[in-house]
Order: structure tokens, then sequence, then C-alpha cells
């Protein structure tokens, strides 16, 4: 299941919303329904596109860890979590790649000093 970003216009009681969403979807692209569905009082929208997966490794007492996340806000509130816990010297190793494999650590602002 992927995460698509819409850009969308929504309906509501005290006007017109507008917003990017996340909508979840096995299709390449959402339908209109699964908008509806998971967008409060959804109108109309603009596809945006698949959101972004990185792979975010590191290493621990327990050993290696990989998880694969999706979008940059997902990264960079878990990797601010993480950059604490390397400040303790308790992860090491750290290391955030893009789909095509390319080394994007420092592009997150939890992991730049």
């Amino acid at each position: 299941m992927a995460t698509h970003l819409i850009a969308y216009t929504a309906k509501t009681a005290a006007g017109t919303e507008q917003g990017v969403a996340r909508v979840h979807s096995s299709r390449p692209r959402p339908s209109w329904k699964e908008c509806r569905e998971q967008i409060d009082n959804f109108f109309t929208g603009k596809y945006l596109g698949v959101e972004p997966q990185y792979t975010l490794t590191y290493t621990t007492a327990d050993g290696p860890t990989l998880r694969v996340i999706s979008g940059t806000r997902a990264v960079e509130s878990l990797g601010s979590a993480l950059a604490r816990i390397a400040d303790r010297g308790d992860a090491w190793d750290i290391e955030v790649t893009d789909e095509a494999g390319r080394d994007v650590t420092f592009d997150f602002a939890c992991f730049r000093d």
C-alpha cells in the first residue's frame, strides 16, 4: 500500500478549506472515492504523486536495524528521537537513503548539528 499526496479542496460549514492530504491506496493512483473516504468534506483534488519512501538504518547494542519510512515528516520525527539516542552513545552508523539508494541523511535537519 502506498501513500499518495492529494492537493484538495474541502467544503465545510465555515467555507472552503484547502490543503495537502495523504491518501492510502493499493492502486497506482487513489480513486476519488478513496479520497472522499479519507479526506473530511472532500470536494475536489489534484493528484501530486506518491509520497517518497526512505530507508533508515542504524545500529544499537541489539544489532543493526533497517526501517522503511514514508515521507520526510516521518523521517524527521523518528530521526529526532534516534539522534537523541545517538547523542547518548546508544545508536551509531545512522544512514538515510532515498528510493534510488543515495545517502540523504544530512538532507534532514534532525541529523545536522
